[in-house]
């Protein structure tokens, strides 16, 4: 067993103790002075105060570098091939039995279809319009979406009602009925070793024929009332206050000619192969082609250099000006560490859309140079759980005016901190993370590459700890527009995290790379560019992420051989 699987165990300890002590601890709030907003400045605005020894003397020093020499990872790669990790289906696709715009896929289609046969298909089943990043409903900052309003709702006079008590749960899956994909998941977009195997559609590509394509274009555009399919939809979240199911009465789209069959939203799959923009990929016992620009990749597959540290898959770190949420800080909200046949250890499951992974990578690779190590809190979200938050959050402003202070003192309101819809979390192109010393590590081969293993580390402390849901992790003194990639380089910063240099260098690490911060929340990142190379083809996390369908090369080369 490789070095990273043997102190797996004693990473995961080591986490846990972290986000139990030192930075992680609940913040102490106090009067420190005073914030430029819109203008004007701000008095006595009770910003977070570190509390003493809270980075047990871990001070940052940009020329800190590691004691071994980092691998080079080219600009746009991964530290590991794509093949043999773990992709999951975030929307309705089809899983194409030859690759789209290949020449076999081309002769299969001509003939087969024209335009009349296609807009007979999507009357039969509704045209249904891409999601939409404009519609008023979504919000504010955790969607992308306009600035919402800062009103605060009227506190209510009568007793809050307590929460439903069915913690009936639906049978395991999230309620999905498609066949969990098999095995597990490890080489490169070409075969690792420069292997020609020839891709199983057998031909060279060739320009798609605008029949193919039409029905193409439809097939992977989301469905707004599903956004994100059923897949886990009528799931109750695992906390101690279920809230009332996502129902979605929209049917999956016809499997079209050509398809094998249509991945429902959540379903994981195992990467055998990659060419152009498509994935020949193992879903079960079934194998196909399908576009990867609208999928997700699990991280921990790709970037295993990272501390992945998801505490909402054992014990969530969500508070509020210092104080729990009930039936959210602690708990576990979702699936959290599953056997990875690909990294041989227990891991995290942390998806991002695939173009986003690149991004991260270089962000990472930034962050080693410095002997620094970004720790990643959380990827996807569930949308069952983001809901569960919000609903959970503003019952408590509701209770507590010093949360209600917090939460809804203008510019800022609720969905500036944890979004009361869809969240870019659920889209697949935000992260939560922070930033840590490695104070010892390794090079270690995986899947026949070098990657920088952190044995030993120490966390920054940060403005905050992770997830504190007030206007005391806010990154600059009033809110903009998610979705600009530029604005937030002349916003001006909270003094808290002006003055604090790890934060500041990790900021300097994501933006070198695309990835553009969020004004209400110091580590929260999206990857607008990943944004665009989605189009509206976006999720709506009506799923869970629970499964891990990893292998090593030898297992992902073996099937494409055998399938070929």
């Amino acid at each position: 067993m490789r070095s990273h699987a043997k102190v797996s165990i004693l990473l995961s300890v080591l986490l846990l103790l972290g986000s139990l002590s030192g930075c992680e601890s609940k913040p102490g709030i106090a009067d420190i002075g005073s914030v430029e907003k819109e203008g004007s400045i701000v008095g006595n605005d009770p910003l977070y105060v570190p509390p003493p020894g809270s980075d047990n003397g871990v001070k940052f020093d940009a020329s800190h570098k590691l004691e071994v020499t980092l691998p080079e990872v080219p600009d746009g790669e991964l530290e590991l091939p794509v093949q043999g990790a773990t992709g999951y289906a975030p929307v309705y696709m089809p899983l194409w039995k030859n690759r789209p715009g290949s020449a076999q896929a081309n002769r299969t289609a001509a003939g087969t279809a024209d335009k009349a046969d296609i807009q007979a298909l999507l009357a039969s089943i509704g045209a249904a319009s891409a999601h939409r990043l404009s519609s008023p409903e979504e919000g504010g900052s955790d969607s992308g979406m306009t600035a919402p309003d800062t009103t605060a709702p009227p506190v209510s006079t009568e007793p809050v009602s307590p929460p439903p008590t069915d913690n009936t749960q639906p049978p395991a899956g999230g309620g999905d009925t498609t066949t969990p994909p098999a095995g597990g998941g490890d080489t490169a977009q070409p075969p690792a070793g420069g292997d020609t195997t020839t891709p199983p559609d057998g031909a060279g590509d060739e320009p798609a024929n605008d029949r193919n394509q039409d029905l193409l274009d439809w097939l992977h555009r989301d469905d707004p009332d599903n956004a994100g399919g059923s897949t886990g939809g009528d799931r109750t979240p695992n906390t101690s206050t279920p809230q009332t199911p996502n129902t979605n009465t929209s049917r999956p789209p016809a499997t079209p000619s050509g398809a094998v069959t249509t991945l429902a939203p959540g379903t994981a799959f195992t990467v055998l192969q990659e060419v152009g923009n498509y994935w020949f990929v193992r879903a079960g016992d079934q194998t196909g082609w399908v576009d990867h620009r609208y999928c997700f990749i699990n991280l921990p597959d790709v970037i295993p250099s990272i501390v992945y540290n998801a505490t909402n898959g054992y014990s969530s770190a969500f508070v509020s000006s210092g104080k729990d949420i009930p039936g959210i800080t602690g708990t576990a909200l979702y699936t959290g560490t599953v056997y990875n046949a690909r990294l041989d250890s227990y891991e995290f499951m942390m998806p991002t859309l695939y173009a986003m992974a690149k991004n991260v990578c270089q962000a990472q690779q930034a962050a080693l140079r410095e002997g620094n190590t970004i720790v990643l809190y959380e990827a996807f979200r569930p949308y069952e759980i983001q809901r569960a938050v919000s609903q959970e959050l503003h019952l408590l402003t509701q209770r507590d005016a010093e949360v209600r202070a917090g939460v809804y003192s203008a510019p800022w309101s609720i969905d500036w901190f944890i979004n009361t819809n869809t969240s870019n979390h659920q889209m697949g192109y935000a992260m939560d993370i922070s930033l840590a010393k490695i104070t010892k590590s390794e090079v270690a081969e995986i899947a026949g590459h070098q990657v920088v293993q952190a044995l030993e580390y120490s966390f920054y402390t940060m403005p905050t700890p992770i997830h504190e849901l007030s206007r005391a992790a806010a990154t600059y003194t009033r809110p903009f527009s998610p979705t600009n990639k530029t604005l937030w380089k002349t916003a001006t910063m909270t003094p808290t995290f002006a003055a604090c240099e790890p934060a500041l260098a990790m900021q300097r690490y994501c933006t070198a790379y695309g990835l553009t911060p969020l004004a209400s929340e110091w580590w929260h990142f999206n990857d607008l560019r990943a944004l665009d190379t989605a189009g509206g083809n976006l999720s709506g996390g009506k799923f869970y992420i629970e499964e891990c369908c990893s292998m090593t090369a030898a297992e992902a080369q073996k099937i494409l051989e055998q399938v070929a």
